[in-house]
């Protein structure tokens, strides 16, 4: 993708994310900056290849920002979109290494007990300042949270 010097998110966030012992971040950086491509390294980086379960999940609040991520990942991934989980009593476990869906979808799929998150290693909240300004995600993130941290307390955010 012709990156030769990476932005100023980029040079401070990727040895963060990417360096163990992994630590929770937000960054914070105007559009166009390099948000995106440090969270998808991160996630890439963290994946077992041989685990065939959801690894990753990130949570956009647009279909536009979950079909965009889909795109660029080059292991097993699972779109989480409103029309995906309409027959959800029907449909089997995911086992996708990285899940991007909208909260809503997520939501119900984690509640559905769809979506195991025992082995989720990192969880991405893009947009995560627009989402918590409309108030239902608010307290869609503290369930999504919860259930999350009670399987596996050692995730990076």
């Amino acid at each position: 993708m012709k990156f030769e010097v990476p932005s100023k998110i980029q040079a401070i966030s990727l040895p963060l994310i990417l360096t163990p012992p992994y630590k929770s971040l937000i960054a914070h950086a105007h559009n166009g900056s390099g948000k995106t491509t440090c969270f998808v390294l991160g996630i890439l980086s963290r994946i077992d290849m041989n685990l065939h379960a959801p690894q990753a999940l990130c949570i956009c609040p647009t279909r536009e920002l979950v079909i965009q991520m889909g795109k660029f990942t080059g292991v097993t991934t699972e779109l989480g979109l409103p029309d995906n989980y309409k027959r959800i009593d029907k449909r089997a476990p995911i086992s996708a290494q990285v899940i991007i869906g909208t909260p809503g979808t997520i939501k119900v799929w984690i509640e559905a007990k769809k979506l195991g998150t025992y082995n989720l290693k990192i969880l991405v909240f893009d947009e995560a300042d627009h989402m918590l300004a409309q108030g239902g995600f608010r307290a869609d993130f503290v369930r999504m949270m919860k259930a999350i941290v009670k399987q596996t307390s050692e995730i990076q955010v």
